[in-house]
């Protein structure tokens, strides 16, 4: 009858299990970078600057009413920006055009930085996929270390 080489099964199984795993924390990972959500902006532009309020903030609100009441004109954005942008209403078309070339560029770099930063998140993250399995490994190690020392010699 063959002798089990518990050792070598064991470490077979530990490397399945742990390219699973980190397979697996990889997958979730880069599905949510490959389309990231950005969380909008509402951008008042004028001729003294841009002006970021977060999507749903009170100063937000305050935009979206004061374009219902006809003091803004709100623009939307494409929807990957997810965002509005407000101008003055008086404004002459061409100063309006230019506000919007303004915000919009404005806004993209936002969006570029802030996928930027959640991608390089992700990256680190995901270093951290490889700690259970070389946490596990050394556990292992230690134990077969440790019940090697009750095998009696062979001479």
């Amino acid at each position: 009858m063959r002798k089990i080489s518990w050792g070598r099964g064991l470490f077979r199984l530990w490397a399945v299990l742990s390219i699973i795993e980190v397979g697996f924390v990889w997958t979730l990972l880069i599905a949510d970078n490959l389309d990231p959500y950005f969380p909008g902006y509402s951008v008042m532009s004028n001729a003294t600057g841009d002006y970021f309020y977060s999507n749903f903030s009170d100063d937000s609100r305050s935009l979206e009413a004061m374009n219902e009441a006809k003091v803004f004109s709100k623009t939307e954005t494409s929807p990957s920006l997810n965002s509005s942008i407000f101008t003055v209403t008086g404004a002459p078309s061409d100063e309006q055009s230019l506000y919007l070339i303004r915000a919009e560029k404005a806004l993209n770099e936002k969006k570029v930085a802030y996928v930027s930063q959640r991608r390089w998140d992700a990256a680190l993250s995901s270093l951290w996929a490889f700690v259970p399995p070389a946490v596990i490994l050394v556990i292992g190690s230690l134990f077969y270390w440790a019940f090697s020392g009750f095998k009696a010699k062979v001479d």
